[in-house]
């Protein structure tokens, strides 16, 4: 870079031989084109050590409005010189924590498709959605819970009015009674994590005639190959949507350590005089302290406190960091 002490003196002693350049007093101006309005212009020549606070003059400040590039190129030849302007700003813009934190990704969202949920036969896996708040009924209600057997696809709606721990309390265990409510009730344990009970027979049956005995086996016989065609069906169904699924993401993995920023999530409130658009899009910086499943991923905030785990596609990888992509 040049050296604008060395220059000073140069210039000092034979002007005549630098014409695009000058000395008043101490500083040391050179002649640029600055724009159509105003072609040729005498701009004070930076020395190194006062390059940094001139970026954030015109980057940072409420002036500078942290615009990109070629503006704030355009602001600050208006005022300074410096060799290799255009970059200086280009890679200080990039490490800008502001402008990082407001901009988007430019990029194909981040994470393919997770892996098939593996079942074989109904209600060995099912999900669960509470959906909500919806116009209040008559009856009260103003949520919906929508639980979906994922092998046969068999669907349960539940008006309810409102969203509670119903069921982690019929299924725990009493101190007085030392039994779940739900056995009490029913006489067995609520099931929820998709283990089925194999099928016996009662100590005492009422058996059907004959005929209906054997109509009745070659049903349940048959239940096998349905659900043989089924289990291929799902993953047919599976391997197509992953091909659609991925073709407009990328798979991206970090690493322990890297230094990254996670998506702020927040909502306008009239009350406050608060609007989401002019919220920062990702906050941070926060490192990476681990990986969480397969596409979540534990931060440190600046504060040593945890947050998240968070999805692979709320990160944003700092510029000081080094992206690994499979």
């Amino acid at each position: 870079m040049l050296h604008v002490s060395l220059c000073f003196g140069t210039i000092s002693k034979n002007p005549k031989d630098y014409p695009l350049f000058k000395v008043e007093g101490v500083q040391l101006y050179k002649l640029i084109s600055v724009g159509r309005d105003v072609p040729h212009a005498w701009v004070r020549l930076l020395p190194q050590p006062l390059i940094l606070s001139a970026l954030k003059e015109v980057h940072d400040s409420p002036i500078g409005g942290h615009f990109g590039v070629l503006k704030t190129w355009n602001r600050m030849r208006q005022f300074y010189y410096f060799p290799k302007m255009k970059q200086v700003i280009r890679d200080y813009i990039k490490k800008c924590s502001s402008c990082f934190g407001h901009k988007p990704v430019l990029l194909k969202p981040s994470g393919f498709m997770g892996a098939q949920r593996v079942c074989s036969q109904p209600w060995e896996v099912i999900s669960a959605d509470l959906m909500g708040y919806f116009p209040t009924t008559t009856s009260g209600n103003r949520f919906l819970l929508v639980i979906t057997d994922l092998f046969s696809k068999y669907v349960e709606i539940f008006a309810i009015k409102k969203a509670e721990a119903k069921a982690a309390l019929n299924t725990a265990v009493h101190d007085v009674t030392g039994f779940s409510p739900h056995r009490l009730v029913f006489g067995t344990e609520l099931c929820l994590d998709g283990r089925l009970r194999e099928l016996r027979a009662p100590s005492d049956p009422e058996l059907p005639d004959c005929a209906d005995r054997a109509v009745h086996l070659e049903k349940l016989a048959s239940l096998k190959e349905m659900y043989l065609t089924v289990l291929s069906r799902l993953q047919k169904a599976y391997e197509k949507n992953a091909r659609s699924y991925n073709l407009r993401r990328r798979e991206v993995r970090y690493e322990e350590g890297q230094v990254v920023y996670r998506r702020n999530y927040v909502k306008s409130d009239a009350a406050a005089y608060f609007s989401t658009k002019l919220a920062p899009k990702y906050l941070g910086p926060f490192v990476i302290k681990k990986r969480v499943g397969a596409r979540g991923y534990l931060l440190v905030g600046q504060d040593g406190k945890e947050d998240g785990p968070w999805h692979v596609h709320d990160l944003k990888l700092s510029p000081e960091s080094t992206e690994m992509c499979t």
